[in-house]
């Protein structure tokens, strides 16, 4: 019994702080927003309750813009939150983390930004882009109508 407590206290319950606090590398969940698919069905993000998950946005890139913002909303239109992107990494499709925790079940649309000034999400960029997509948990039922 003794040597069952002192593994809990010395290897069990020390790895589970650590993961709890996010500091152990974890497999993340992957799903694409891309230019090619805009006509096609809507994304369907699906993951386990309170999962966080990657979404890959492809920005169309400008001269014009010398920073864009990545604007995340429900339904209803209130940005829920964003992320800034620089020129450079809009190069690329940006990956966007985002913590389980953030989103309830719903619809949702990225919208993308161009901006004038670099990283300045402070002022309203020009809408370049929205992707819609649906977010659920699994085995939790559906968005879908």
């Amino acid at each position: 019994m003794l040597a069952v407590v002192l593994y809990q206290n010395l290897v069990t319950i020390p790895g589970l702080k650590e993961q709890a606090k996010g500091n152990v590398p974890q497999a993340l969940t992957t799903f694409s927003l891309i230019a090619g698919s805009r006509g096609a069905k809507i994304a369907e993000v699906q993951v386990e309750p309170k999962q966080p998950f990657v979404l890959y946005i492809d920005i169309p890139t400008s001269d014009n813009f010398a920073s864009y913002t990545l604007d995340v909303q429900p339904e209803n239109g209130v940005t829920q939150f964003s992320a800034p992107v620089s020129a450079e990494a809009a190069k690329q499709a940006v990956p966007l983390f985002v913590s389980g925790s953030l989103l309830k079940p719903g619809k949702y649309v990225v919208v993308v930004r161009g901006n004038q000034k670099a990283n300045n999400a402070s002022e309203a960029g020009t809408e370049i882009r929205s992707y819609p997509f649906s977010f659920e948990y699994k085995n939790e039922g559906t968005t879908k109508p």
